[in-house]
Formats: C-alpha cells, structure tokens, sequence
C-alpha cells in the first residue's frame, strides 16, 4: 500500500506544472487521499488481531473484532479522514518533491492508528515497514536535494525521540507500551524531515520533536477521560480485545462438557440408588452455578480498566505539529 501512495504522489508530482488552479492541487489530493483511505481499511483490517486467540486448540477465527466496527459508515469516514490528511498536507507543503514524506507519514499513521484502536497493538511489520521505506524515500530525496545535513537532522531527530520515549517507558513501563517506543522511530523520521527540509534548522527539529510528544500527552490524557468517563456510564467503549474476547466455540465446547458432567454425575447417584447424595449433590451444583454465573454478570457489568491505545494519540500530536510547524516555530523562535 506504501508503494501504491508513493506511485501516486509521483504521478501528482510529475505532473503538478500542467495545473495552474490551486483548487486542481487540492482537488486531485483529495481523490488520491480517499482511494489510499480505502486500502488504508483493508491494510487495519488484516492486522488487527482475530475475535479470538484459539488457534492451538483448533479453532480459527475469521473475523476481527466488533468493538470498531468496519461498517461502510466507518470505511467511508476512514477515507474521508485520509483524503483530509492529504489535502490538509498539499495544502501546507504543496505538490513538491519534499511533499512525499509527510503524505506517507499520514497514510501510515492512520493505519497504525485504526489497528492500535481495535486490538491494542502496534505490528511491527507495519510499524518497520513504513520506516524503511519512509527512510528510503527521504534518503533518495537528500542525494535529490544534495544536503547531507539533512540525512543527519533526521537520523538525529528519529533517535531522539525515540530515547525520549524510552525513558518514558522505563519510568512508567505501565503506562506505555513498548509498540508506541518503537513507533516513535517512525514519529521523529518525519518530524526531522520537515524541521529539514522546510525549515534548516536543527533547532527547528528538537522543536518539532518536544511540541509532538507535548500535543500527543494532551490528546491522551483527553482521550483518557473520556474513556474513563463513558466506561463509568455503562458503556465500554474501545474494550481491550485480550480481556474482553471469548471465543464462541470454546465457550459452547465448555458449556456442553459441563451439561455432560451434570447428567452423569446424577445417572450415577440414581443407579446407586442415593437419593439424599444426589439431592445435595444437587444443590450445591446449583448454588456454585449461580455464584458463578452472578460472578461472571459482575465482571461483565463492571467497566473495563482504564488501560486504552495510546498510538492513535501520538499520530495525532505528530500529524498536528507537521502541519502546524511554521506556527509552532514561529512561536518558539
């Protein structure tokens, strides 16, 4: 999918000088944002993690989880959100060689960012996958521009933030999953690269890089409590698929075996012909059925614990210091 949004934003770049109209620019932009969107659907879709992990006993699941339900309503949202992302990029960047990062940046991002809202995890094929080829392209673009200075801002930038992130997580190891760390590679090769190549300045970089972690750590804590506020409500919204999940054959396999278990149990004390046994055997197979079923009610009731993604918010601070860096510099500088 990478390769198809770089083939594209070549096309547009190649032939940028025959369209004099801006609104042709954003236009245009915005029909390859919402085609990329579509495969964006299908590439979330294949990672993110089956309704269950049964597979050592057999069972297999074809679907993925229903918590972010991909509905025409939310593939069509999902590709209006790419095609925004892209005509939001052309119009801060423009159709210019120096444009391709960033649109490569927002299509991975809003990937990363639908696969971490459905099963709580960042792949690393996807994650390594967008920073090679995101390094490659920006690689082939500093020998196009001829400024080695640029190929260190960026190098600089990517393991700077990525170290910032690993402290982070040494601290609070809880808080933070190690995906977001090695995401964060992939965060500070794009924000060096506009730091780079639109504003020549290494401060420019260390900038870019504090103000995304800064707006990544807002949306977080936002979306936190709003997580936090609704599971209080009754409604568990963005459940974690590792706690939430059953499977469905594994649950009717467990239910069967123990209907079995019951009707054997009492053949057994009937044939003996020990009818007081069997009766208070009875019994106290009812009361632990009930205790358990009441405990079961309970967990199910109770709001999930506030653990949420966290990716999806550092794409966002990412994506918001990209496009919004003239301000941000200018505020700082």
């Amino acid at each position: 999918m990478l390769v198809l949004v770089l083939s594209a934003q070549l096309l547009l770049v190649s032939f940028a000088g025959l369209w004099q109209e801006s609104s042709i620019f954003l236009l245009s932009s915005g029909l390859v944002g919402f085609a990329v969107g579509c495969f964006a659907v299908r590439i979330a879709d294949w990672y993110t993690l089956p309704a269950c992990d049964c597979t050592r006993q057999g069972h297999h699941a074809s679907k993925p989880p229903r918590r972010f339900p991909s509905t025409v309503s939310k593939r069509v949202l999902t590709c209006l959100t790419v095609s925004a992302l892209f005509v939001a990029v052309a119009a801060r960047f423009g159709f210019e060689w120096e444009a391709i990062p960033p649109f490569l940046a927002a299509t991975a991002l809003v990937v990363l960012s639908l696969v971490d809202l459905r099963s709580y995890r960042l792949p690393d094929v996807v994650v390594f996958t967008a920073l090679v080829v995101g390094a490659a392209v920006i690689f082939l673009l500093s020998l196009f521009i001829g400024d080695i200075r640029v190929l260190l801002i960026v190098v600089a930038a990517s393991l700077g933030c990525a170290l910032l992130m690993s402290l982070v997580y040494a601290v609070n190891p809880g808080g933070l999953g190690f995906g977001d760390v090695k995401l964060s590679l992939l965060l500070g090769l794009h924000l060096g690269w506009v730091a780079a190549t639109f504003h020549q300045s290494w401060l420019a970089a260390v900038v870019l890089v504090l103000h995304a972690l800064l707006i990544s750590s807002c949306v977080g804590v936002l979306m936190g409590v709003v997580v936090v506020m609704l599971r209080r409500l009754g409604y568990n919204v963005l459940p974690d698929p590792t706690k939430t999940v059953v499977c469905p054959k594994l649950a009717a396999a467990d239910k069967a075996m123990t209907i079995n278990t019951r009707a054997s149990r009492i053949a057994s004390g009937l044939a003996a012909n020990t009818s007081r046994h069997a009766i208070r055997s009875k019994a106290k197979t009812a009361t632990a059925n009930t205790t358990t079923d009441q405990a079961v009610d309970t967990v199910t009731s109770q709001p999930v614990d506030t653990a949420f993604p966290f990716g999806p918010a550092l794409a966002a601070g990412t994506l918001i210091a990209v496009l919004f860096s003239e301000t941000l510099l200018d505020a700082m500088l």
